[in-house]
């Protein structure tokens, strides 16, 4: 028997092209290909789990600060200030709506805005004191004069409503167009102190729509200054009245200050005017 049939029994039979190289290039690519598909894998496993853990941490992020919401919640509000029960209460009011949230969450900007809201409210600060405290500070309006009718000035001649404050003392009473209150304020502490020393103590400032000017004294004596020259008017009033008029403040009625050379005086009991040359 030949000897090449007993090889051929053994081994299919394979040309000499494929005896030597074609099984080791198959196997070559076989090989190749799957590094190529495991690198791949790779590459797109790493995305996937750079996005699940970013989707686990912002969960957790969110769980932890609702958790915290609930745990340090704002269970104290000290209002500082000495106030009466119905301002209190107001006080209250303004900002139950806005400390429903915890010690972290409260939104200190929108409660401010609520408290400023209150007409007698002149500023507020709020603090967070841990873990569970908010301190409200307030500054209430204070007024330093009567504005027309039952309107209040304070001392910037910003007009407010303050049912709950009458200031230090009398107040004094002014007048005038709303859009002018700073300037009727500021005359006003002018004139008081040009009279300070003398008998006569301002009681009301009036500024007509013709932007003349009027006061009255406590002892009711009206002095009507005009719309210029308001300072040197009353300063020369101050002058002649210490020598003429000093004896007989209780008969006059009111003093008429627009001539460019004196006043006049009206008097109580009905007597002709006196003119007085300056």
């Amino acid at each position: 028997m030949p000897h090449s049939a007993v090889i051929n029994c053994r081994q299919p039979y394979k040309t000499p092209g494929q005896r030597r190289g074609q099984g080791k290039k198959s196997k070559r690519g076989a090989v190749e290909k799957t590094a190529d598909d495991n690198s791949r894998n790779i590459r797109i496993t790493k995305p996937l789990m750079l996005l699940l853990l970013t989707g686990l941490i912002i969960f957790f992020s969110v769980w932890l600060i609702e958790k915290g919401a609930a745990l340090f919640s704002i269970n104290h509000v000290s209002i500082i200030g000495e106030f009466q029960n119905d301002q209190a209460a107001e006080i209250e009011d303004a900002l139950s709506v806005h400390v429903q949230g915890g010690f972290f969450t409260v939104d200190l900007v929108s409660a401010k805005a609520a408290v400023m809201r209150l007409a007698w409210v002149k500023d507020v600060s709020l603090q967070r004191r841990w873990p569970d405290h908010l301190i409200v500070s307030i500054v209430e309006q204070q007024a330093v004069a009567y504005w027309n009718d039952g309107a209040k000035l304070n001392d910037q001649g910003e007009v407010f409503e303050n049912p709950y404050s009458s200031g230090p003392g009398p107040l004094p009473r002014l007048y005038g167009p709303d859009n002018r209150s700073d300037e009727v304020l500021q005359q006003y502490q002018y004139w008081a102190r040009q009279l300070r020393g003398s008998e006569f103590v301002i009681e009301s400032v009036s500024l007509d729509r013709r932007n003349s000017w009027q006061l009255q004294t406590t002892d009711k004596v009206v002095l009507i200054l005009g719309n210029k020259m308001l300072e040197s008017r009353l300063q020369r009033f101050i002058e002649v009245y210490s020598k003429v008029l000093k004896g007989r403040r209780e008969r006059i009625q009111s003093i008429d200050l627009r001539y460019s050379n004196g006043f006049t005086v009206s008097w109580k009991t009905g007597l002709q005017p006196d003119i007085h040359e300056g």
